[in-house]
């Protein structure tokens, strides 16, 4: 450990450690690394491969970053849209805008999300139905998606535009996507 990783008065990891290279093979699972550092007095950091910022991870911190229930919700944004996107630029379908609104519930006793409710918002020129299909395989795909699903009931209400499109995400959810173990 340097001394400058040491001193707690060092701005953080952005300043002092060293950059972490992983080499793996192509069969290798993919590894996310997030360096995360809270020193009291300063604004939590977190320092990604592809995303630095501050976090509000501190029940007195005023900062502007998320708090840990919205860095969740927005992760879960992240997912659906960049799944969504990709999904759709390979059946060659041209989404225009996607609009999330995410509520989360949680319980006190004992601290749990209890549910994610995503409003989508959908405005694409292709037909309801390929475009409906595209956001199955996105929800199908989607790693933070499946994950929450795992850990609390997770409900999708649909708007391809401004039409409703019934999803049942539990049913979507429970069947393996195509080409995976």
């Amino acid at each position: 450990m340097t001394p400058e990783m040491s001193d707690p008065t060092h701005p953080g990891p952005a300043a002092s450690f060293p950059v972490r290279v992983v080499q793996r093979t192509h069969a290798a699972q993919p590894v996310y690394l997030l360096d995360v550092t809270a020193v009291r007095g300063q604004r939590t950091r977190a320092d990604g491969a592809l995303w630095d910022g501050v976090l509000n991870a501190t029940p007195d911190d005023d900062t502007d970053g998320p708090s840990p229930i919205e860095a969740l919700m927005a992760a879960l944004a992240g997912c659906l849209i960049r799944n969504t996107v990709s999904m759709a630029e390979s059946a060659r379908i041209a989404i225009e805008r996607v609009e999330l609104h995410i509520a989360a519930t949680r319980s006190d006793d004992p601290p749990v999300i209890t549910s994610l409710v995503v409003d989508a918002f959908l405005t694409s020129d292709a037909p309801f139905e390929r475009v409906r299909h595209v956001v199955e395989l996105a929800l199908r795909y989607g790693t933070i998606t499946r994950t929450l699903a795992q850990a609390c009931p997770l409900v999708i209400d649909l708007t391809i535009n401004g039409a409703p499109a019934a999803l049942d995400v539990p049913a979507l959810l429970a069947a393996a996507p195509e080409g995976s173990g």
